[in-house]
């Protein structure tokens, strides 16, 4: 895992690796076990091989904060498909506290794929 209070710091898992179609470099998403439970971080990457943490260790999308909200109980298995522009959609698993499941999309703050905004929500 990573250092203490980080995104991962019990661990990560269910990666996804993309290439950025605008910079050309690589973005791996997992889904980080730490204190905020399930979230998505990332790891950055000029060749595909040799990955640095993004976002400094944070998280680049974790549950709503909204009571009641589809998925303020985790975020999990995160699927990215960059877009021709160079912007980034981010297919995950959810669930509110209140219990059920269901599919979330967030779309990349432009070309920075360490800020996402939730679609519909």
């Amino acid at each position: 895992g990573g250092g203490e209070g980080t995104f991962n710091e019990r661990g990560v898992s269910r990666t996804w690796t993309v290439m950025n179609p605008t910079t050309r470099n690589y973005t791996m998403f997992c889904e980080g076990h730490g204190p905020l439970g399930h979230t998505i971080g990332a790891y950055t990457s000029l060749d595909g091989i040799t990955f640095e943490p993004a976002n400094g260790g944070k998280p680049v999308f974790a549950p709503s904060e909204e009571e009641g909200h589809w998925d303020a109980e985790h975020v999990a298995f995160p699927c990215a498909v960059a877009m021709e522009d160079g912007t980034c959609r981010l297919y995950y698993s959810c669930s509110p506290k209140e219990g059920g499941s269901g599919i979330g999309m967030a779309v990349s703050d432009g070309l920075d794929w360490n800020t996402f905004t939730r679609h519909g929500g």
